[in-house]
C-alpha cells in the first residue's frame, strides 16, 4: 500500500474509540487486522485543535491504532513517520477485552514485521497512557512500534525488528499506568533501536512548580537512550520498580540535595551562595550528556537545589509525644500460691518417694512370670489402698503393721504358701540325670 495519511480536526477532538463488538477495531493507517503485505515509508499525520483519544473496547480484539499494520499483521517492511499534534490532551487507553489494545505506532497485538519510523507527539495539555489490564488480557497501551504482550501472553508476542525514535513533549503533565514507551518490553523477543525522550512543561521548562511525570511500577521505558526533561526533582514521580531497559528504577532524589545524582543533569544549580549556570543541557530533546546508568536513562532538569536533605517539619515534630528519658522497669507481681496444687504435689511426692512395690525373683514358688520366673510382690501393706489390698492380702491372712518391726518378708511368704495350697516337700536331689519324659512332665507341672 502507498500513500501518506493526513487527518486534521480544525475544530474539536479526534476520537478513535473502539465499539463494543468483537473485532470492532478502529485504525488510522494502512493495513488492518491480520494484514499481510508491505507499507513502505508512508507518513501519518494527525492534528486536532482539541483532544486526541485512542481507546480500546470491551470485547475481543476491539482495538484502537494510529499506525500501519494491525493486530496479527505481518510483512517485510511496514514503515513511515508518525506525527501527532493536539492543542488539548492525548489519551491512549487500553480497553477491557482480550487484545483490546490502544497504540500509537506501527504493528499491533501479535504483529511481526520490520517496523520503522520516528514517532513525534506534541500536546498543549496532558498525555495519559493507561493499561490497567495489560498483563492479564493483552489490552495494552503503548507509544512505539510492535506490541506489548506481558505475563503469560509474552510467549505469543510479535517478533521482528522495531526501529525509530520516540519523542513525547507535553505542555502539561504525563501519566502512565502499566504503559510502555518504546518498541519492546523486557520479555519481548523482538529487536529494537532508537531513543525515547519524554518532557513535561515543555512550553516552559523553568516553570515552578511545573507539571509532573507520573508512572507506576508496572510501566516500562525502552530505548538506546531514555531521557526525561523536567523542571525540578519534585516533578519526577516515577515509582520505584518501573523498568528502564529492564533495570528496576530505584526512585528519585528530592530538593535540596548535596550534589546531583549519577542520573541527573541540570541547567542551573541553586546554592546558598546564589545560582550557578552549569548548562549541561538546554532543555531541548537530545541536548545534554549521554546517560551512563545501567538502564541507559537520565534526568535533565532545569534547576536543582543544592543543600542538606530536607528534614521533618518542625511543627509536625512538635506534635509527636516526647519519649521518656528512662523507662523504669516494671516489677513483676508475686503470684499467690495455689494451695490445692501444692497439696496435691506433696501427696504425690509422699506416695511415690516412700516404700513401694518391689519385685523379688526367687525360684521354688508356684507364682511364675511371663518368662517362667517365680516372683511375688514385696509390699508394705500400710502403703496399699483399699482397692489394692485384696490382691496382696488373701482372705484369712492377717497382716501386721510394718511399723511394729514384724518381718514383712515372712508375711509375704506365708501368704504365698496359703495361696499355693498344700504342696509336698521337694525331693532330695538325685545324682541321676532326669529322663526326657520326666523333663516334659516337670514342664507341664
Amino acid at each position: 500500500m502507498i500513500g501518506a495519511i493526513g487527518l486534521t480536526a480544525t475544530a474539536g477532538d479526534i476520537r478513535a474509540v473502539a465499539t463494543s463488538g468483537n473485532v470492532s477495531s478502529v485504525q488510522i493507517g494502512h493495513g488492518g487486522r491480520d494484514y499481510l503485505g508491505n507499507v513502505v515509508d508512508q507518513a501519518i499525520s494527525v492534528a486536532a485543535t482539541g483532544d486526541i483519544f485512542l481507546v480500546g473496547g470491551t470485547q475481543v480484539q476491539s482495538s484502537s491504532l494510529i499506525g500501519h499494520g494491525g493486530g496479527g499483521a505481518s510483512g517485510g517492511d511496514i514503515s513511515g513517520e508518525i506525527l501527532l499534534a493536539a492543542d488539548g490532551d492525548l489519551a491512549v487507553w487500553g480497553g477491557g477485552g482480550f487484545l483490546s489494545f490502544a497504540q500509537v505506532g506501527h504493528g499491533g497485538a501479535l504483529a511481526t514485521s520490520t517496523f520503522s519510523g520516528n514517532i513525534g507527539i506534541v500536546t498543549g495539555g496532558d498525555v495519559s497512557v493507561l493499561a490497567p489490564t495489560s498483563a492479564a488480557s493483552g489490552a495494552y497501551a503503548k507509544i512505539g512500534h510492535g506490541d506489548d504482550m506481558r505475563g503469560a501472553l509474552a510467549a505469543i508476542g510479535g517478533t521482528g525488528t522495531r526501529l525509530g525514535d520516540v519523542e513525547i513533549a507535553a505542555a502539561g503533565g504525563i501519566t502512565l499506568t502499566e504503559a510502555l514507551l518504546g518498541h519492546r518490553n523486557t520479555g519481548s523477543l523482538a529487536v529494537s533501536g532508537g531513543t525515547v525522550m519524554v518532557g513535561v512543561s515543555a512550553d516552559d521548562p523553568a516553570n515552578v512548580p511545573g507539571d509532573d511525570l507520573v508512572a507506576d511500577a508496572e510501566t516500562e521505558f525502552t530505548g538506546d537512550e531514555v531521557r526525561f526533561y523536567l523542571p525540578r526533582r519534585a516533578n519526577n514521580r516515577i515509582a520505584a520498580g518501573a523498568l528502564m531497559n529492564g533495570v528496576a528504577y530505584g526512585g528519585g532524589l528530592s530538593d535540596p540535595w548535596p550534589a546531583p545524582g549519577a542520573d541527573e543533569f541540570t541547567r542551573f544549580l541553586l546554592t546558598d551562595n546564589g545560582v550557578l549556570s552549569l548548562d549541561e543541557h538546554d532543555s531541548t530533546f537530545g541536548s545534554g550528556p549521554v546517560p551512563t546508568t545501567a538502564g541507559a536513562y537520565g534526568f535533565y532538569f532545569d534547576t536543582l537545589v543544592q543543600g542538606d536533605p530536607p528534614q521533618p517539619d518542625a511543627a509536625f515534630v512538635s506534635l509527636l509525644p516526647t519519649p521518656p528519658s528512662e523507662t523504669p522497669l516494671q516489677e513483676v507481681p508475686e503470684f499467690l500460691d495455689d494451695r490445692l496444687l501444692l497439696d496435691s504435689i506433696d501427696q504425690q511426692e509422699a506416695r511415690f518417694s516412700g516404700p513401694g512395690f518391689t519385685e523379688i525373683f526367687y525360684e521354688g514358688f508356684s507364682q511364675y512370670g511371663t518368662n517362667g520366673e517365680v516372683h511375688f510382690q514385696f509390699t508394705d501393706p500400710g502403703q496399699l489402698t483399699p482397692t489394692e489390698l485384696p490382691y496382696f492380702a488373701p482372705a484369712g491372712v492377717e497382716w501386721g503393721d510394718s511399723a511394729d518391726g514384724e518381718d514383712i518378708l515372712q508375711q509375704h511368704l506365708d501368704a504365698l504358701e496359703q495361696n499355693g495350697g498344700d504342696e509336698s516337700e521337694p525331693e532330695e536331689e538325685s545324682s541321676e540325670e532326669p529322663s526326657a519324659g520326666e523333663l516334659a512332665s516337670g514342664a507341664e507341672g
